[in-house]
């Protein structure tokens, strides 16, 4: 565990998630994986990255039974800060995207149950230092790697690839028919914690995924920008053996292999996401 605890400040999350970068690339601790990126032409143009190399990251299965738990205790070196909440803010270790980062609960809290208030006052205030697009899966179905709660977040792209099917989105969680799979989606800007965790509740219920605190909730996604939130629910993690996490509705899918690649681009990134909530 680090000792030397520094408390987050809006002003000063950049620079530390920077510097912090910068060291853990250094000496090691910090393993980015290179990608190719190939556009798919459509209404929604996904983004598909193919690994260049799978390098050394683990093949982790979602199971409490391992012994294995990177965020207790956390690596040092990929240490940024902790927030109010007395959530610790982390380095994804083995990170596509520059400046990913993890907003990991203190203590051992299962990634399949019902988020609470505390999830939404962290995520929310890690997003007020600059445009983020934050991102949860909600368990192994949904393409959750550990069973150790943590919401991910990295700086938002210019535009994302779902950005061009996005037009009106209302104050109330509404089904987006634009998208080609089911979602509830809501305006949260300007909203404060608790008026955004009303609203997953709302999402929650309407999707019939809840169940009492505690329990094991059925399977979805959560994606937040500063603008609006989207929950879509899960039946599978993957389809014809290419994994889909909560990035692949941003529209940002990654795939291992040059097969897989093909794969994408035969399906389509609109059946790959239907196929994965059907």
């Amino acid at each position: 565990m680090n000792d030397n605890k520094r408390f987050f400040h809006t002003s000063d999350l950049k620079q530390w998630l920077l510097e912090t970068s910068q060291k853990a690339l250094n000496n090691g601790s910090l393993q980015s994986l290179s990608t190719e990126l190939v556009t798919l032409s459509g209404a929604i143009p996904f983004e598909v990255r193919k690994l260049s190399s799978l390098r050394t990251k683990p093949s982790h299965k979602f199971a409490k039974n391992t012994g294995k738990n990177p965020f207790l205790p956390y690596e040092k070196a990929l240490y940024i800060c902790h927030l109010q909440a007395g959530h610790v803010v982390l380095l994804n270790k083995f990170n596509v995207v520059d400046h990913h980062l993890l907003v990991v609960t203190p203590e051992f809290e299962a990634q399949e149950t019902l988020l609470g208030e505390k999830e939404f006052h962290a995520i929310l205030q890690v997003m007020s230092s600059f445009p983020m697009l934050a991102f949860y899966n909600s368990g192994m179905e949904a393409g959750a790697s550990q069973p150790h709660r943590h919401f991910q977040a990295f700086p938002q792209p210019a535009t994302l690839p779902v950005d061009a099917v996005l037009k009106r989105i209302s104050q109330n969680p509404e089904r987006l028919l634009a998208l080609p799979f089911p979602n509830l989606t809501v305006d949260i800007a300007g909203k404060t914690a608790e008026q955004v965790y009303k609203l997953y509740l709302s999402m929650i219920s309407q999707f019939n995924c809840g169940k009492p605190a505690g329990q094991i909730l059925a399977p979805y996604n959560l994606l937040m920008t500063d603008n609006w939130m989207m929950m879509i629910p899960r039946t599978r993690d993957r389809y014809q053996g290419i994994s889909v996490n909560a990035l692949g509705f941003a529209g940002l899918i990654l795939v291992k292999n040059d097969e897989q690649l093909d794969a994408v681009q035969s399906l389509g990134g609109n059946r790959l996401l239907a196929e994965v909530c059907a």
